[in-house]
């Protein structure tokens, strides 16, 4: 497989705000060289219905976080994209994610 594609992680940080409280912003953690996938995914409503509504994974070589149950969020093409869910295939990790509206 190809990394030719390239992705930028984020992170959410608190920051004190000086007052005892905290505001959130979001850091550039890494950019990484990644491989882009589409996949569409179909369920069943509590109508019968079928629905179908598209995903994307994400496969690269690279160590995205320390700890892979943190949230981020990922930038690809311009698009903000939220992490569903990650594995680790030992040669691989593969991100499965979601545009953030």
């Amino acid at each position: 497989m190809d990394y030719r594609d390239s992705a930028v992680i984020y992170k959410k940080e608190l920051i004190e705000d000086g007052l005892g409280g905290y505001t959130e912003k979001e850091i550039e953690v890494k950019t990484i060289k990644c491989k882009v996938a589409p996949y569409t995914v179909k369920s069943i409503d509590s109508k019968g219905r079928e629905i179908s509504y598209s995903l994307n994974k994400l496969f690269t070589k690279e160590k995205i976080l320390d700890d892979l149950d943190d949230d981020f969020k990922i930038l690809y093409k311009d698009k903000k994209y939220k992490k569903v869910s990650i594995a680790d295939y030992g040669k691989c990790y593969m991100v499965v994610m979601e545009r953030d509206d």
